[in-house]
């Protein structure tokens, strides 16, 4: 069932009601105010709210000093013992004490909250007070004559820190007993205070979470700081499977571990006045992973989705001839083409400059068209690969190489004629290809015009639409095509056509660099060049 819970305005002061079924992410740059968001969604319901702040010290006593349960819970909630918890009749009355004692007249926006040892005196006695009416109920089960006979062990917050524990760190055992935390990676015991961050981390975390009050509100500031990305995600799908009765509200920066909450509702900060956000939902989208629709709403570059991975030479090459874009991997020519579609129909990314960059391939002038007209350019050449071989390029290259030597005319014509070489030998291979690409994508339009329902019908239909294909014509075209580019002089018509993904290897080889060299230099001059980047950039159209 949705919890309502109060949250500000966009760019208001008052308060808004906010159905929250599960969880709410709420997500911003550094600086966008998400802290001082929580704080005031804190403020605003404090009998109802917890909150964890990012900023906390994250020390845990050798010798700690426990404490009964209701002072520890003072503590937790309050930051003193000193309070009767029921002596708060309003809201204003509780966050006055909370923010003096807890936290220390700053809301927890950036002095650290020291409570790690007041979080484990509360899980200790909620153990000790599951122990006692254990004891109790075994004293009754014998004073009844069930000699022998044991009650079940109600499970408490403790239990299940050590199975979330288990699941996520296999490899390091704890135990909690004696009022002590004790852990061994395998090899040896150590203390609590002698934890990893990550380690400590995780346990706050969990025991935060575990003991918090029924229906609590859970505000969670940077979920995923000092937690190994493998296990942010897994970690808080378990404690929310754990406290079904409570809402988490998150506030993160990390878009992965925002994209990581799939049930959330989830709203983006974009920035704070110091009075009010301005901030906006993000609907949930079919065609648009969240993840990257955050990544795009935080940028104020404009994006290009190119085809490849991080790291590949799409992503390298492109970075250097736009720098002031955003440059964004996500897979082939269909995705790029879906997610740019996407892009420019979500309402919210309507101010965004968002388009595509594809290879060319064996693309007809008819696609090619098409796909500019919907904001995705084409490159004039055959593959991205053919951007390090283009002429503007290797006779570059050849002139830092040879500079001032002889023979250095001779060799940039070496170092060019690679290129057409290249294109002669796979003449008949590379024009059979475009041909066949050409059958593929006319068969890719077959639609049955009388929506036949029985296998004759179906046959006809396919026959009727195969024999209209006229494949001499096809292949005639995709060969002149080639034969004319051969005949030519004109290398850029030649690398437009050709696609060999290792030509730049060859021409690489053939100047005296390894392939790795020459791509380094080729990035290098792009760099320190601004009228090399220019004419590179000019085969993205």
């Amino acid at each position: 069932m949705p919890t309502t819970v109060l949250i500000p305005e966009p760019n208001s002061t008052s308060l808004i009601s906010f159905d929250v079924d599960t969880s709410l992410v709420i997500v911003g740059a550094n600086g966008a105010g998400k802290s001082r968001m929580g704080a005031r969604i804190e403020e605003a319901q404090a009998h109802k709210v917890h909150r964890i702040s990012a900023h906390k010290i994250l020390s845990i006593s050798d010798n700690l000093q426990l404490i009964p349960e209701d002072q520890a819970r003072k503590l937790l909630i309050v930051g003193t013992q000193h309070v009767d918890l029921n002596q708060f009749a309003t809201t204003g009355q509780l966050m006055q004490q909370r923010n003096f004692h807890r936290w220390q007249n700053d809301f927890g926006i950036g002095k650290p909250l020291d409570d790690f040892d007041v979080v484990i005196s509360l899980l200790f006695a909620s153990m000790r007070r599951r122990n006692a009416l254990y004891v109790d109920k075994i004293k009754t089960y014998e004073e009844g004559g069930r000699i022998g006979e044991l009650p079940e062990l109600t499970k408490d917050a403790s239990d299940v820190l050590l199975r979330i524990w288990k699941e996520l760190l296999p490899s390091v055992n704890i135990s909690l007993a004696d009022d002590k935390i004790t852990a061994n990676n395998g090899s040896a015991d150590y203390s609590g205070s002698k934890m990893s961050d990550g380690e400590r981390v995780i346990f706050y975390l969990c025991a935060q979470t575990l003991i918090a009050v029924e229906g609590n509100i859970l505000i969670v500031d940077e979920p995923e700081l000092h937690v190994h990305k493998a296990l942010t995600g897994r970690l808080w799908d378990l404690l929310e499977q754990a406290r079904p009765d409570c809402q988490f509200i998150y506030l993160t920066q990390d878009l992965e571990f925002a994209s990581t909450r799939e049930a959330s509702r989830t709203i983006w900060v974009k920035s704070f006045s110091g009075s009010a956000w301005d901030w906006q939902e993000i609907p949930p989208s079919e065609d648009f992973p969240k993840q990257l629709m955050l990544e795009v709403l935080g940028t104020r570059k404009a994006i290009r989705f190119i085809e490849g991975t991080q790291g590949s030479l799409d992503a390298s090459l492109y970075r250097l001839l736009f720098p002031n874009d955003r440059i964004k991997p996500v897979g082939g020519c269909d995705d790029v083409s879906m997610l740019v579609r996407a892009a420019n129909a979500e309402v919210l990314l309507s101010d965004k400059d968002i388009t595509g960059i594809v290879d060319r391939d064996f693309r007809s002038e008819d696609e090619i068209a098409y796909l500019r007209d919907k904001k995705i350019a084409v490159l004039e050449v055959a593959e991205v690969e053919n951007l390090y071989c283009v002429p503007e390029i290797v006779s570059f290259v050849c002139n830092k190489e040879y500079g001032g030597r002889a023979d250095a005319a001779a060799k940039e014509q070496s170092a060019l004629d690679v290129i057409t070489s290249a294109f002669d030998s796979a003449l008949i291979d590379q024009t059979a290809k475009h041909a066949l690409q050409q059958i593929r994508n006319r068969m890719a339009t077959f639609s049955a015009s009388h929506r036949p329902t029985d296998a004759t019908s179906m046959s006809s239909e396919v026959t009727t639409f195969v024999s209209a294909l006229d494949v001499e014509a096809i292949f005639r075209t995709s060969r002149d095509l080639y034969n004319n580019a051969a005949h030519s002089s004109n290398l850029k018509e030649k690398l437009k056509l050709l696609n060999r993904k290792n030509l730049y290897k060859q021409i690489a080889s053939n100047i005296g660099l390894s392939p790795e060299l020459y791509i380094h230099k080729v990035q290098t001059y792009l760099r320190e060049d601004q009228a090399l980047k220019n004419a590179v950039a000019s085969y993205v159209v």
